[in-house]
């Protein structure tokens, strides 16, 4: 990988955008754009909760409900996309969740909430996966309000670099995102 090519990736990862990035590098977004391809996966946010909670009769539930939960978490040292996703989106409705539990592996929360413990929220395809819907925890999953933010994730690799890892990797991406219904833009 050149340095330009490291310049353009870091200048389109400040500014989230190619079209934003080029005039900073003082080129067309042409010539960023083709040194980078991208794959953008979004997906909506679900609270997990015990199938006991009083919330799991709704049919969904808004992030204000939640405000007087305990919630189960990431550590805030995993510097976890997720966690700053939910800790923003529950700021922006007032509140900041009364964390009583961490653990570093999605099944570990999953665990906890499954044990009453409190709840927690994740991305949707962890409710339409294989842990939400092996029967192993006995948790429901009910969708944020309208106005909950979506988990995103961003895919970048070279246009002009060809590997058998990155096309397996890229294919069971693509696989995945259809099963899950979860938006993509490439």
């Amino acid at each position: 990988m050149e340095l330009r090519q490291i310049r353009y990736f870091v200048a389109a990862a400040e500014q989230l955008y190619f079209s934003r990035a080029a005039p900073q590098r003082h080129v067309v977004q042409l010539a960023i754009s083709q040194q980078i391809n991208e794959m953008f996966v979004s997906a909506q946010l679900v609270v997990a909760m015990p199938t006991t909670h009083p919330l799991a009769e709704r049919s969904a539930v808004t992030l204000d409900m939640l405000a007087n939960e305990p919630f189960v978490m990431f550590p805030p040292s995993m510097c976890s996309r997720i966690l700053e996703i939910v800790l923003s989106a529950c700021a922006a409705v007032g509140f900041a969740p009364r964390v009583i539990q961490e653990a570093r592996q999605m099944h570990t929360l999953l665990s906890l909430v499954d044990a009453g413990l409190g709840v927690t929220i994740v991305p949707k395809w962890v409710a339409s996966g294989r842990m939400g819907s092996s029967g192993v925890y006995d948790v429901v999953f009910r969708p944020l309000g309208d106005d909950a933010p979506l988990y995103e994730l961003l895919f970048a690799w070279r246009q002009d670099f060809s590997n058998p890892a990155l096309t397996g990797f890229l294919e069971v991406a693509r696989r995945v995102s259809r099963e899950f219904d979860i938006a993509q833009l490439m």
